[in-house]
């Protein structure tokens, strides 16, 4: 049973993550079209999915105890990453 609760929470990240995210991105760069901003979301959903258990060790641990705040600092990096390549790849 944990192990199709976790299945079933990644599906529901990687359906729900990307597209609100998206929006502010759109909101921020004033561009109409979500698709771009979506597939970006999607790859840096599944690359930190991937690379979050190697980052988030003991050492870690000890100064980010919830591991919740340590995806959103995650998130933030790959927000203000994406926010700079889209504006370059936008202008």
């Amino acid at each position: 049973m944990p192990k199709l609760k976790k299945a079933f929470y990644f599906i529901l990240g990687w359906s729900v993550v990307p597209f609100l995210l998206s929006i502010p991105y759109a909101y921020i760069l004033q561009a109409d079209n979500l698709k771009e901003f979506k597939a970006y979301w999607f790859i840096a959903y599944f690359i930190i999915y991937l690379i979050f258990p190697w980052l988030y060790k003991e050492n870690i641990q000890k100064r980010v105890p919830n591991r919740y705040a340590f995806y959103s600092m995650i998130y933030v990096v790959f927000f203000i990453l994406g926010l700079c390549l889209f504006a370059y790849v936008l202008e």
